[in-house]
């Protein structure tokens, strides 16, 4: 499974995941089963929300599920509707969000509240989801 991250920057050591999925312009997708990771741009046009979050060119770049802090409403309809599951976590580095999600302590986005200028955490169904952790 192909794993969707936002992070800050790629040129630093410490890959850091920012508060909200679209406030990075680039994606770090990794193997859920080889470990293997590679950084991808977002798209050129940023999705339609009031926030204006990049997004990541999904034409370009196949993943399976993402993974992050926080997600504007209309990315996590639009990324429902092709069935990849969201989950959010509080870390903040996406090898530690990995680890959670091995561990299934990670919550399915269900509700997402994304405002300018003023985000509010994602809400979650409030119980932990199951996934198939391959191995």
């Amino acid at each position: 499974m192909r794993i969707c991250f936002s992070i800050i920057d790629t040129q630093s050591e410490n890959l850091l995941m920012p508060n909200h999925f679209g406030e990075s312009a680039h994606f770090l997708l990794i193997d859920s089963e080889t470990g293997d990771a590679t950084h991808h741009p977002a798209s050129h046009l940023p999705c339609r929300g009031p926030c204006r979050c990049h997004v990541p060119a999904r034409e370009e770049y196949e993943f399976d599920a993402v993974i992050c802090r926080a997600i504007g409403h209309r990315v996590l309809l639009d990324l429902k509707k092709k069935g990849i599951p969201v989950f959010l976590t509080d870390a903040t580095s996406p090898h530690s969000a990995l680890r959670q999600w091995y561990e299934n302590k990670l919550d399915l986005a269900t509700r997402s509240i994304c405002f300018k200028g003023r985000r509010k955490p994602a809400s979650t169904s409030g119980k932990i989801q199951p996934h198939t952790v391959p191995g």
